[in-house]
């Protein structure tokens, strides 16, 4: 090196011993002619030399380099004259024993005043394992047992003398073992460098050229304060970022490098490599010729179902979503990660720390060697800390093709939220005709953000849906909601009728025991859903809930509840009218309940409801219901006697309703008043035994109950039905007071219930294997109390003393084999009235088989469906997905299954095909609308993995039709898809 260069340390290395009488005359000739004219000075401290090579990361020192190259480590401050004497320092040494000197590559400290050393963990920024060793740092390293106590203290002693401290900044690890290095003798020993006692912190307030440059080249020359040249295999290291290429120039005082030949650019997990590139370090400003680039970073740690609130509490109920709170419950941190890009440009700018800009760019996420699908960009812009890019005069190229153009093309680099335009979609549907849909979503902020969707219908016009989502903290509780409001003006299918859908939701829980909810629904006319909707869980709703209710739970042992609820009543069939449901305007209930009063479990159940519904003409005969007032009183004390294995619980209570009525025929009376005392007991047993079932312990367990109810009878004919129905008959009802839902009918009893359960247990976990439960009731009178018959008119032919029989299983069969088997089974007729069988395969993600059968004989509600789904691959690349569900014989009372023939009520047909890099989707639906009208839909995407999509979304649709589905191309975290 030439110039006027201060030099504090250099490192001659050399993994070799030597004999004794050879290190003086080779170190006397080194000293005597390549110092004086090279202008360089040399300290060393060895000790005696190692059968093994110790590595310096391990010990917190920078790392041998390879032999052959030129090792430069600068640190850019300015130290005083006369603060430290190289040759002094040399001579110490040799007079303090050191004894041996070595030569090899060149390791060169240009400093001033002495600075302390920062830590590995703060200037390289990775993780440190004990001993300051770097996670991942390579090399053979010995442990820390086997260092000879001489090395260690001779690494320890006294640094007093030292007027400069050696950084500690790692850079690399490179150790062969003697026999694997070429082009050195064995006349030199192995190096062994002095340590620091303590690692010192670098001092708050330093600038960025405080920072340590560590330089390795096969060559290093210039002028150690203006310009430094590195060649051959040249390699900078600073403060994270890696610079290597066959030639790089560095400026210490502009902090400026420059590379040529195979320049390439490390930071983070982004990776830049060009012909030529230029940069100032610290500022991260610069360019790269014809780069290539591979973009991908780990940003901050993000949380789910975060609670937002203010520093104090505010009577507003909203709280400035910024605020944090850590002490939060019921959420998890989750890392997320930057989906990769990789491209290549003309020109790359580097624009700071994180930020891109290309010029005539072509980037892609498809793995290297793969470029089925891309982007150009006449300019393209990466923002990794807003986790964004935006392309502008961008087309995209599928197999080389171009597909669509676009002026300009923003797209997330994770799934973190962002506002701007999401991917356009498109779907072909019979009652919609072709539908495009361009969707933009506003982050309006952390805990809330909006979806406004611009939908062209072929058929009926431009629809505007608009959903509106807020989660916050007040009151020292929480709230969240939902608003979505679908506007259609001028519908040219309906006259230029304007369309309108309105969904509300909104619940809300505070720290003094309020909660309150909303759940408002309205369409503009009957027809809103059939026409404008693919779901059939929409298309075939009748009844729109409209409900606001406000709760108290902190009394403890009591709470109340106010609600107030109405229905929209939709006439989607004009052959199948649907009758209004009642107004309860308003409701208002109490329970009470003491777990311990005096040795018994007593409760109190209060409620009063008004009830209102419109005159309705059904059939052209007018129907003019009863409407009035309900007040239901019913205390309960029960005596529960519980001990291990086996438990008895009898129970009493009064029933009391009052009736205040109005309406209706001149025959109803106006109040009616109905006391029913209430007597049960319910008793069970557990039993338990080791099993062993196909070579596997479990346990399995027996559980015998009855169930014994005494209500006398009561003539109910004469009240209304306001909100009453039949219950259900399952294993929950037949262990219930009452065979009808809410408080119209009260049934008589004079039965026991049996019934048992017998489950299979994973003796490790507890967890449920399979499940068999059987049931049936014995009735010791006739039940003469019906929803609207008269009590005299009631079947009297009937089997009436015993009940149908239950049986149910469920659980898995076999390894991957699940099946879920109930009926219903009348044994005196010998005639099931209602089953359901059920099986599903799954063997491996992306392949699954469901089948079930589903019969009920009730008049009310008949039932006789197949139902067939499955998510199968054809070949290695190709899969199937399908669902039918198809309707046997049905005589009608749901309007979307009703047939005399047979009909399809949905069905799924399509393929997926995975190209590696991308996913291409081809879906078919077809759904019944009412008795004599149906829908069909095709959908179309193309899934550019970890990146966007383009077309129609089926995914949805899979996932609701068929149980088990999974992605062919599961993400990456972090990816768009989670």
């Amino acid at each position: 090196m030439v110039g006027n260069v201060r030099l504090n340390h250099i490192r001659m290395i050399s993994p070799f011993r030597i004999p004794l009488y050879r290190l003086f005359a080779r170190s006397v000739c080194f000293c005597l002619v390549c110092f004086p004219i090279c202008g360089w000075a040399q300290t060393a401290s060895t000790r005696n030399s190692l059968p093994f090579r110790v590595d310096p990361a391990l010990l917190g020192l920078p790392p041998v380099v390879e032999p052959g190259q030129a090792s430069l480590f600068v640190m850019e401050t300015v130290q005083s004259p006369t603060a430290f004497s190289p040759m002094a320092k040399f001579q110490e040494n040799e007079s303090a024993g050191a004894g041996e000197t070595g030569a090899g590559s060149s390791g060169v400290d240009i400093s001033g005043e002495p600075s302390p050393a920062p830590s590995i963990a703060e200037e390289v920024g990775v993780p440190v394992e004990k001993n300051n060793r770097p996670v991942g740092a390579s090399g053979i390293t010995a442990p820390e047992k086997d260092v000879p106590q001489a090395l260690v203290d001779g690494m320890l002693e006294d640094s007093s003398r030292e007027t400069s401290t050696f950084p500690e900044e790692i850079s690399d690890s490179r150790f062969h073992a003697e026999n694997e290095i070429p082009g050195i003798g064995d006349d030199f020993p192995p190096p062994v460098l002095k340590l620091s006692k303590t690692l010192a912190l670098p001092p708050e307030g330093n600038s960025g050229n405080d920072r340590p440059i560590f330089l390795v080249a096969d060559r290093v020359d210039g002028d150690g304060r203006r310009e430094i040249n590195a060649k051959g295999a040249a390699e900078l290291r600073k403060h994270g970022m890696i610079v290597t290429a066959d030639r790089l120039t560095y400026w210490p005082v502009e902090d400026e490098i420059e590379g040529e030949g195979n320049a390439r650019l490390e930071q983070g997990q982004g990776t830049v490599s060009g012909p030529k590139m230029r940069m100032k370090m610290d500022d991260k400003v610069g360019f790269f010729e014809k780069p290539s680039f591979f973009v991908r970073q780990e940003p901050k740690n993000t949380a789910v179902n975060q609670f937002w609130q203010r520093d104090e509490e505010d009577s507003s109920g909203f709280a400035p979503p910024m605020m944090i709170d850590l002490k939060r419950r019921n959420s998890r941190a989750i890392a997320q990660t930057y989906s990769p890009v990789r491209g290549d440009a003309d020109r790359l700018d580097l624009e700071g720390e994180n930020h891109y800009n290309m010029t005539n760019a072509r980037f892609t996420t498809c793995s290297p060697g793969n470029d089925d699908w891309y982007f150009k960009a006449g300019e393209l812009r990466l923002d990794l800390d807003k986790e964004r890019g935006r392309g502008k005069d961008a087309t995209f190229y599928f197999k080389n093709i171009p597909v669509f153009y676009s002026p300009i093309l923003p797209f997330p680099l994770s799934n973190a939220r962002a506002s701007g335009f999401l991917a356009p979609s498109f779907i072909t549907a019979s009652n919609v005709g072709v539908s495009v849909r361009l969707p933009y979503y506003w982050n309006i902020a952390p805990n809330m953000d909006a979806v406004v969707t611009s939908q062209l219908l072929a058929k009926h016009g431009v629809l505007l849906d608009s959903e509106f989502r807020y989660f916050n903290r007040a009151r020292g509780g929480i709230y969240r909601g939902q608003a979505r409001l679908s506007v259609l003006p001028s519908d040219r299918l309906r006259d230029g009728d304007n369309r309108y859908g309105i969904s509300l939701t909104h619940t809300q829980y505070t720290a003094d025991g309020f909660s309150g909810q909303i759940n408002f629904n309205k369409v503009s006319d009957n027809q809103f859903f059939t026409d404008l909707s693919s779901n059939i869980s929409m298309t075939s709703q009748a009844q729109l809930l409209q409900q606001a209710a406000i709760s108290y739970y902190g009394g403890g042992w009591w709470n109340a509840t106010a609600n107030f609820q109405q229905y929209q009543t939709l006439q989607v069939d004009s052959k199948n009218p649907v009758v209004e449901q009642y107004k309860m305007l308003p409701q208002f209930t109490f329970n009470a309940r003491k777990p311990d009063f005096y040795g018994t479990d007593s409760s109190f159940i209060g409620q009063y409801t008004s009830f209102s519904r419109p005159k309705q003409i059904i059939g052209g005969v007018l129907i003019d219901p009863p409407v009035g007032h309900r007040l239901v009183l019913y205390p309960q004390m029960a005596l529960p006697l519980v001990m291990p294995g086996w438990h008895v619980t009898p129970k009493v209570g009064l029933n009391m309703r009052r009736y205040s009525l109005s309406g209706g025929p001149a025959s109803q009376p106006k109040t009616i008043n109905i006391n029913l005392p209430v007597f049960s007991v319910d008793s069970g047993m557990t039993f338990e035994r080791k099993s062993n079932w196909f070579g596997r312990d479990y346990t399995q367990t027996l559980e015998p109950r009855l169930y014994y109810l005494n209500i006398p009878y009561r003539d109910q004919s004469m009240i209304p039905v306001f909100d009453t129905g039949l219950a259900d008959f399952n294993f929950a009802q037949i262990f219930s007071e009452n065979q009808f839902s809410s408080w119209d009918r009260i049934s008589n009893a004079n039965q026991l219930t049996a019934g048992f359960t017998s489950r299979l247990l994973d003796h490790r976990n507890g967890a449920e294997i399979m499940r068999l439960m059987l049931g049936q009731r014995f009735y010791f009178t006739k039940s003469r109390v019906g929803l609207y018959e008269d009590p005299t008119q009631l079947d009297e032919n009937r089997k009436w003393d015993k009940s149908d029989f239950l049986a149910s299983f469920s659980g898995q069969i076999y390894p991957r084999l699940y099946a879920d088997v109930s009926t219903q089974y009348n044994i005196s007729d010998r005639l099931a009235k209602r089953h359901s069988i059920g099986i599903r395969y799954l063997p491996e993600p992306g392949k699954v088989f469901n089948a079930a059968y589903r019969y009920n004989r009730d008049p009310a509600s008949p039932l006789n469906q197949v139902d067939f789904s499955a998510q199968w691959p054809i070949s290695k690349r190709l899969y199937a997905v399908g669902r039918l569900n198809y309707s046997l014989k049905d005589t009608g009372a749901v309007l979307s299954t009703a047939s005399q023939t047979g009909r399809v009520v949905q069905a799924v047909a399509g393929v997926e095909y995975k190209g590696g890099c991308w996913v291409l989707r081809g879906v078919m639906q077809r759904l019944a609308l009412t008795q004599n009208s149906a829908s069909s839909a095709f959908f179309v995407q193309l899934e550019l993995n970890d990146f966007a999509s383009v077309g129609s979304n089926p995914i949805l649709i899979l996932r609701r039709n068929i149980q088990g589905y999974s992605l062919i191309n599961e993400p990456t975290p972090g990816s768009l898809l989670e």
